[in-house]
């Protein structure tokens, strides 16, 4: 681990806190970080036909890291071309080749199929859509696929189409060595498995970093699902405490979801409801605008296998309160960009929110070391050759 690193643990396996210190296997080809890969594709042997569920923005965290595997492709000088189930009549901002399989399995497989006329290799955003490479036209392809989290290691786990998927390819992109660790407790080992953090899909600064005038505002940002599994519920009950510490504090919860209903209903049963603001789904400028008003970002998930929306907090230079119970606590550093505190423990959430809407001094500098952090690791700069060194091999194998 870098020097001066805060420890953190999962299960008693360290966690890194640097990109540095994510391990190399002995004898790996190690790119150099450049803009392109030399000699994949500059005589047209080398190809990445990506398959994903949806490719448009806005449309979810899986979504998010197939769109950030395609611009890396891209912009390390592969010949990518891409495949969407889901995402009929959008317009494409990536800049290549799109497929619409407009909802329909049937075309989403055999588009896949056609595909092998033209591609070397086949990336899949998820074990779900990797299943489709059983396809018989399809067998003679190496593809590689990523692994996010839950569907793997929770849910996802007890599918054997979904472990097979895994274990076929050559190639296991993984978001967090937590999402690993996890993950082969649960599939057995996977040693073509390769953690590469996820980022942000630009090295821009957000519209407003300038910190709020106004009410001290705590923010969520994430789905209401069936599993309620990112600490809605939780952050509900203690906001009486916090109200009560840090009088006209303001609770704002951002997102949609099936079960978003069911956290209104918990919202106005709160004897601090006159305090909790649940606005649903909002568009990127408005999201933009609340990560601009806040003063802490919270996220007490159980489910998260990297937590995304907790690099763009720490973009924004908004300190996190983040749970020990998931990945979360590989990307917050501990005590450095925020807090990591157990779902469990109540106390210790309350303690850490009222000391964090507090002391402003204390937030100011957790949240400039949060932007720190993600200029150097989680952002797009720092991902694209990242991912290079780790696809680079697969591709000229």
């Amino acid at each position: 681990m870098t020097a001066g690193a805060v420890d953190a643990t999962l299960g008693g396996v360290a966690l890194p806190q640097s990109s540095e210190d994510l391990p190399l296997v002995p004898g790996e080809v190690v790119f150099p970080v450049c803009a392109r890969i030399e000699g994949v594709d500059d005589q047209g042997l080398r190809s990445v036909f990506l398959a994903a569920q949806y490719l448009s923005d806005g449309s979810g965290g899986i979504c998010r890291v197939a769109r950030l595997s395609a611009l890396a492709l891209r912009d390390l000088g592969i010949t990518v071309s891409a495949l969407s189930m889901h995402d009929a009549d959008r317009g494409w901002d990536l800049a290549i080749p799109i497929k619409d399989a407009r909802g329909s399995r049937a075309r989403f497989v055999w588009f896949c199929a056609r595909a092998a006329t033209h591609t070397s290799h086949y990336l899949y955003d998820f074990p779900g859509s990797a299943r489709t490479h059983s396809a018989v036209r399809i067998r003679r392809r190496p593809y590689c696929v990523w692994i996010h989290g839950y569907e793997v290691w929770g849910i996802g786990g007890q599918r054997s189409d979904y472990a097979a998927a895994v274990k076929r390819a050559g190639l296991v992109l993984v978001n967090s060595h937590t999402t690993l660790g996890r993950a082969e407790k649960v599939l057995g080992r996977i040693p073509q498995a390769k953690v590469c953090w996820l980022a942000t899909e630009s090295d821009e600064d957000p519209p407003v970093v300038s910190r709020p005038t106004g009410p001290q505002t705590v923010m969520f940002l994430g789905r209401s699902d069936s599993l309620f599994a990112k600490g809605q519920d939780t952050l509900i009950e203690v906001w009486p405490q916090i109200v009560s510490a840090v009088p006209g504090a303001v609770l704002v919860f951002v997102g949609g979801g099936d079960n978003l209903d069911h956290l209104k209903r918990l919202s106005a049963a709160s004897p601090a409801a006159a305090s909790i603001r649940v606005l649903g789904f909002q568009s990127q400028e408005q999201v933009d605008r609340h990560f601009s008003q806040a003063n802490v970002f919270v996220l007490l998930s159980y489910v998260e296998g990297f937590g995304l929306v907790l690099v763009e907090a720490m973009r924004h230079g908004i300190p996190v309160l983040a749970s020990t119970e998931d990945a979360s606590c590989e990307t917050n550093v501990d005590g450095e960009t925020g807090f990591n505190v157990s779902r469990k423990d109540r106390k210790a959430i309350v303690d850490r929110l009222v000391l964090m809407l507090r002391d402003e001094a204390l937030s100011t500098r957790m949240g400039q070391a949060g932007r720190r952090r993600w200029r150097e690791h989680f952002s797009y700069s720092s991902c694209r050759p990242r991912f290079g060194k780790i696809v680079g091999p697969w591709l000229v194998a």
